[in-house]
């Protein structure tokens, strides 16, 4: 991406909201062509991890786990960047994007076990959509994690990619539940 300088990939530290550890962004759309899904991406992370509950003395665990989330979906917006569906309100979002970017969290630090923040957001609420995503605030499509942990482990870590190809095979808008499906 010419606005970042050189050929490395762009991140950014910040004072973020406390809400947020980090965030992704599309850079370029559209590469290759005008049908293409395929999009480059910078990370904006926060400046201190320090001041997270439950990482004040271990503020690189909040930060590789934070890393591993972001990166990842860069590579989800490199497959298909119209998975996170842009619907500006309450309804469908991005939830594969974040419970599969959990994931990528889980299978890169599984020690640090991140994920059982989000827990209670999914198993207090079990009977609601995992496709439904509230707002930008809504903890429940990260507590949905547990679907691609268990497709994981059910069927292997491959799974996933799987299901991301696919999703961007099939197009342009979300494909998700087709995908897995057919995964």
């Amino acid at each position: 991406y010419p606005e970042g300088g050189d050929e490395r990939f762009d991140i950014y530290l910040k004072n973020l909201s406390s809400s947020f550890f980090g965030l992704s962004y599309l850079d370029s759309i559209n590469l290759g062509g005008a049908d293409s899904l395929k999009a480059t991406a910078f990370m904006l992370l926060d400046n201190d991890y320090s001041t997270i509950p439950g990482y004040e003395t271990r503020p690189y665990d909040a930060v590789r786990v934070t890393l591993a989330h972001e990166f990842f979906h860069a590579v989800q917006f490199g497959i298909d960047y119209t998975e996170q569906e842009f619907v500006p309100s309450p309804g469908v979002g991005r939830y594969w994007m974040e419970m599969s970017a959990v994931w990528m969290e889980e299978q890169l630090y599984d020690n640090i076990n991140d994920y059982y923040n989000y827990l209670p957001y999914f198993f207090q609420a079990p009977s609601r959509s995992i496709q439904q995503f509230l707002n930008v605030y809504d903890n429940h499509p990260y507590g949905s994690v547990v679907l691609p942990i268990f497709l994981s482990e059910k069927f292997g870590a491959d799974v996933i990619r799987d299901i991301w190809t696919r999703c961007g095979a099939y197009g342009y808008g979300p494909s998700f539940l087709q995908a897995a499906q057919d995964a």
